[in-house]
């Protein structure tokens, strides 16, 4: 086999509106595109590298820049390869899942199959996605529920106080249809057990990280009395064990760039269902190289927020869509998504 190839470039994306979080604000999803080639074929992944987990674009391409292919890599043999970025670069998780769905999509396609396939998914009932309305006035909750009027549900961003109340309000004036809330930990102890006794009434479905990530006896508290579904995101990247989020969480959102990639991401889901968690798959502001990579895992979670795409102002991939919440695959060869134009990432400095 011929020597292997790695490639890596910044990708840089930017958002069809400012989305808005209690932690900040962006307009540009500043992410990486990896590939590697071998005997012709090429395979490709994306990191989403974020600030909260203490990494950047930057620190994901300096990591991909010092880390060089173990010699005769062969790309079929994941683990030597994912072993050794996981040494190099302990904390950019987000990196080594691009990498690792770079070097799936190459399996798949080398063997004329979805990556899907190659991890023995089965099943053509999934969860519909959510779509994300961030942090805005209430007339801009309006025209975002307006925008996505063909998606089934939508997912609010909260960042405490009377804004919250006067976004939730603004959403069921427009719509009827079920919602879900994340505060990404803007919430102390007494709002989050007023907020969601509120939310409950109103046709709320479940609320995200409510709390701090380390405010776990808290959550525990809160998780005994709550009418809702809570979900740790935040909370699941720490090193609080499956056994203390259990404890604390009714559920566990999945993302593949806090995980690694995806055998980690599946190896945590079953984890989580032994715990008696139930799994959210998620996502944070990607294209659709990065969407494809998190919908092969459909079939194992009970709700989906994977609108990432969607909320770029042009998705560069094609052959994977979220249209209406319903999650549309090609079902080619490895990740089943292409470039919409041709990619130049130079020449390999590997």
């Amino acid at each position: 086999m011929a020597r292997a190839v790695l490639r890596f470039a910044a990708m840089d994306l930017p958002i069809s509106r400012p989305f808005r979080i209690s932690r900040g604000e962006k307009s540009v999803a500043t992410n990486v595109l990896i590939e590697v080639e071998a005997e012709g074929v090429v395979g490709r992944g994306e990191a989403a590298p974020n600030p909260r987990y203490g990494q950047s674009q930057a620190t994901a391409l300096g990591a991909l820049e010092t880390f060089d292919l173990p010699p005769r890599a062969e790309l079929f043999d994941l683990p030597p390869i994912l072993d050794a970025f996981r040494a190099h670069a302990p904390g950019e998780s987000a990196a080594h899942a691009g990498l690792q769905s770079a070097l799936w999509d190459w399996t798949g396609r080398r063997l004329g199959r979805s990556v899907r396939d190659l991890f023995g998914i089965r099943g053509s009932a999934v969860p519909p996605s959510s779509w994300t309305i961030s942090i805005d006035s209430p007339d801009q909750v309006v025209d975002r529920v307006h925008e996505a009027r063909d998606w089934p549900l939508y997912k609010v961003k909260l960042g405490g106080g009377e804004a919250d109340e006067a976004a939730i309000r603004a959403l069921r004036e427009a719509t009827s249809r079920p919602f879900r809330v994340d505060a990404n930990e803007a919430w102390s102890e007494v709002e989050a057990r007023e907020k969601i006794d509120w939310l409950a009434t109103l046709g709320c479905e479940l609320v995200e990280q409510p709390l701090p990530a380390a405010d776990l006896d808290a959550m525990a508290r809160l998780r005994e009395r709550s009418p809702l579904p809570l979900i740790a995101d935040e909370a699941a990247c720490g090193k609080a064990s499956l056994a203390e989020l259990a404890r604390a969480y009714h559920g566990l959102n999945v993302k593949l760039m806090k995980t690694g990639g995806l055998k980690e991401a599946i190896r945590l889901v079953h984890d989580a269902r032994r715990s008696g968690m139930e799994v959210m798959l998620g996502c944070f502001v990607e294209s659709g190289l990065g969407i494809a990579a998190a919908a092969t895992l459909l079939p194992l979670a009970r709700w989906a927020d994977l609108d990432g795409a969607a909320l770029l102002r042009q998705d560069p991939f094609e052959g994977c869509t979220i249209r209406g919440g319903e999650a549309q695959l090609s079902g080619a060869p490895g990740l089943g998504v292409h470039p919409r134009r041709s990619l130049d990432l130079g020449p390999s400095p590997n």
